[in-house]
């Protein structure tokens, strides 16, 4: 599991180290980088594809599109991402993981980013194409080897002119790993913004039914909605999908509220066989704080049978009580809180606050913001 990390030049960080414990949560006012630390943390699991899961994965996250254009600029799809958009520092994240110690470092290629390609071949007279395309360079040191990598972004965007001024455009986009890689650790990203699409939440729920964990998922969904009686998964249509016996009568779990998807979302996550972290975005979204303690009891007994580490934030009291109510008897060495906040006299710059759980359990008792 991660013990620590540390990313320089990241969103709102220009520098910024904190350790981590099994099931940790991070807090802050808004705009103190919850979400950007989170993001840093999945960068750094991304290992070599760390600049394609930031716009196929983090852009999608926060419901940006890629646009590329033919400028010949200093400008990148990667900017955002960069300290204030600044491209001439490059973005470096140290993690600890499993004991060693790897590097990600995400860097701008030369003098110039934007290699517009060939026109393609056109298919009639009043219809044109274009290639344009931006590099960017991921660096890695993991088990003591470096190695380099090139991602590449490619933007195809098709004009047919019409009567008048009026064009109709569709654009989309590839992406290009050289040297194909694998990333460092396999870990999921769920969203606060992004719906669970139904088929990733049936497979893993078809995994659950293989490892007779099935019921861990049913008593989730029951605490939020005591009507449930069973989880059945059917498929109509060729598709799976996963449906609640709600007092007799079977419901695909689309038809329910933004909690029940959240909580399936989270718990199917965890033990998914190929994950080893799960990171989650605002956790207590469309959750009602009376279940918080229960769907943090089936994050601990999910996070112990499968070894998975969960790193969530929050900016709810009612969400830190309840862990620290559902780890208190038996798992106090698995939670710990990660508090970010701007440093006094200097708003530009994010400091963290680690507390263990005895110190989160002392803060909450005193009633000291730790939100």
């Amino acid at each position: 599991m991660y013990d620590s990390l540390s990313v320089q030049h990241y969103r709102l960080f220009e520098r910024l180290s904190v350790s981590l414990s099994p099931v940790t949560l991070i807090s802050g006012k808004n705009n103190t980088g919850k979400t950007a630390l989170i993001e840093s943390l999945f960068l750094h699991a991304s290992g070599p594809r760390a600049a394609h899961n930031a716009l196929a994965a983090l852009n999608a996250a926060r419901g940006i599109q890629i646009i590329l254009s033919g400028k010949q600029d200093e400008q990148t799809v990667w900017d955002p991402f960069f300290k204030d958009y600044r491209n001439s520092k490059p973005i470096r994240i140290d993690g600890r993981f499993d004991g060693k110690q790897s590097t990600v470092e995400i860097a701008k290629i030369g003098e110039s980013f934007i290699n517009p390609s060939a026109t393609l071949p056109v298919t009639t007279s009043t219809s044109s194409s274009q290639n344009y395309s931006q590099s960017i360079r991921v660096s890695t040191i993991h088990d003591g080897v470096s190695q380099d990598y090139t991602q590449t972004v490619t933007q195809q965007t098709f004009a047919q002119p019409s009567i008048g001024s009026v064009s109709l455009q569709v654009g989309g986009q590839s992406l290009q790993l050289i040297p194909s890689a694998q990333p460092f650790i396999s870990a999921n990203f769920l969203a606060g913004r992004l719906k669970a699409l139904q088929p990733d939440i049936a497979q893993r729920y078809s995994d659950l039914r293989f490892l007779n964990r099935q019921d861990d998922l049913y008593r989730a969904l029951k605490a939020i909605d005591p009507r449930v009686r069973s989880v059945e998964l059917l498929a109509r249509d060729g598709q799976s999908t996963l449906h609640l016996d709600v007092e007799g009568q079977l419901m695909p779990l689309s038809q329910f509220g933004e909690g029940m998807g959240t909580v399936a979302d989270i718990i199917s996550s965890i033990y998914d066989r190929e994950v080893r972290v799960v990171f989650i975005d605002e956790i207590e979204n469309g959750i009602h704080y009376s279940v918080l303690e229960s769907l943090w009891w089936n994050i601990k007994r999910a996070a112990r049978a499968t070894q998975t580490q969960v790193i969530a934030t929050t900016h709810s009291r009612e969400c830190m009580e309840a862990a620290q109510a559902a780890f208190s008897k038996d798992a106090r060495d698995m939670l710990s809180l990660v508090r970010l906040a701007r440093k006094p006299g200097d708003a530009s710059e994010i400091v963290a606050t680690s507390y263990d759980f005895n110190e989160l359990d002392t803060a909450l008792d005193l009633n000291l913001d730790v939100r």
